[in-house]
């Protein structure tokens, strides 16, 4: 994460710190799916990934099966592949760390810049690529093990947790398998974290373990409060005082044991609870339910955090931990949605842009765009294989 020092308590809580660290978040939100849509594009993958979309659509399958079948056919460069989810992680830190530079200190050490774009690229590579087989306690490296259903799960799939640059909390999500493999590799993944931040970034190998093993599981945390709090009426809804309550205690946990203190962390999760629970999800033209766009989820993401961190500034606290502890609530619970919805929503519009409305090719057959045989053959198991899976 960005600094996070505690020495912003007075009256005078650090705004340009806070600001700048709240600059940097918006960039990297909305820079990270933009370049990681420009790279599927004008490597092909897009149009790849779109009408192998249609052609599974067609052969009745449905979610996750559809998005396996895009992935795969779009390759490592289509959108959530391992070398796309690098580029676009490491240039958006690369350029979020130096737009937090500027505002904090009127200059950008490109040398700093770049070796935080480095680590944030490394680490999304080293923790979606290498797998874990549970059943045999093997253990690869895969450049489609962002594929489901193609190999064994990655790092990333079993932690649940997504690391995405230094400059946003990790992105959490369902955990791909128990909660002993869950922890183990949220271990294994903050272990991979620390390492490349002390080589690449230098300092103390032991500080940035505690950080990122902090880090990732207060975004595990967030995600499962989140799911408890999933009902639209009764006792488990985001209008019970209980949630807000939750995220205060995982603020306070997180900042204690991080070491900027309970109680900014504590009040500023308290925070961005009350403040996002009363803001209603996103619909289309029609008032049906849609996913957060990365626009929306930006103007949140800092409208919390600015709250959650003059909050905390104000009753005299840590401000930079109210702030992060504000973006983990809104990233990691508020506006979380299937990973497959969005990319699907991309497909569909990339697809329509292409004039493509139905696609011309079942899976029997090989497709009209250019991809290999071995791909193709990846595409119709894995789609498969998903299908059964989730039956």
């Amino acid at each position: 994460m960005l600094a996070k020092s505690s020495s912003s308590r007075t009256h005078s809580f650090g705004v340009t710190q806070i600001g700048a660290i709240v600059v940097a978040v918006v960039a990297a939100i909305l820079m990270q799916p933009e370049i990681s849509a420009a790279i599927a594009s004008m490597s092909g993958a897009a149009d790849a990934a779109a009408t192998a979309a249609f052609a599974a659509a067609q052969e009745g399958l449905t979610g996750a099966a559809i998005t396996a079948a895009a992935s795969a056919a779009g390759g490592t460069l289509a959108v959530g592949g391992l070398a796309n989810t690098m580029i676009a992680v490491g240039l958006s830190s690369f350029a979020s760390s130096a737009l937090s530079q500027v505002i904090t200190t009127g200059s950008i050490n490109i040398g700093a810049a770049l070796r935080n774009g480095l680590i944030g690229a490394a680490t999304a590579g080293l923790t979606n690529g290498i797998t874990f087989d549970t059943g045999s306690g093997s253990v690869g490296f895969n450049v489609n093990a962002s594929v489901e259903g193609v190999t064994a799960p990655s790092l990333a799939n079993l932690a649940g947790i997504q690391n995405v640059g230094n400059t946003l909390v990790p992105q959490a999500g369902t955990a791909a398998g128990s909660l002993p493999t869950e922890i183990a590799a949220i271990a294994s993944s903050a272990t991979i974290q620390a390492g490349l931040q002390t080589v690449i970034g230098g300092g103390s190998f032991l500080d940035s373990l505690k950080n990122s093993l902090v880090n990732d599981a207060a975004a595990a945390g967030a995600f499962a409060i989140g799911n408890a709090f999933n009902a639209q009426q009764g006792f488990w809804t985001t209008s019970n005082p209980l949630y807000a309550f939750e995220h205060a205690a995982l603020g306070c946990a997180a900042g204690a044991a991080g070491g900027t203190g309970c109680a900014g962390g504590a009040i500023g999760g308290a925070t961005s609870a009350v403040f996002t629970s009363q803001i209603p999800d996103p619909t289309d033209s029609n008032g049906n339910p849609t996913s957060w766009s990365p626009q929306q989820v930006a103007a949140l993401t800092a409208a919390s955090m600015l709250l959650g961190g003059t909050a905390a500034g104000l009753l005299g606290q840590n401000a930079v931990a109210g702030a992060m502890a504000a973006e983990n609530e809104t990233q990691n619970n508020r506006v979380l949605h299937p990973q497959e919805q969005p990319l699907a929503q991309q497909l569909a519009a990339a697809a329509n842009a292409k004039g493509i409305t139905k696609p011309t090719d079942r899976l029997s057959r090989r497709p009209t765009f250019q991809i290999s045989s071995r791909r193709w053959a990846i595409v119709r198991t894995v789609s498969r294989k998903v299908e059964r899976q989730r039956q």
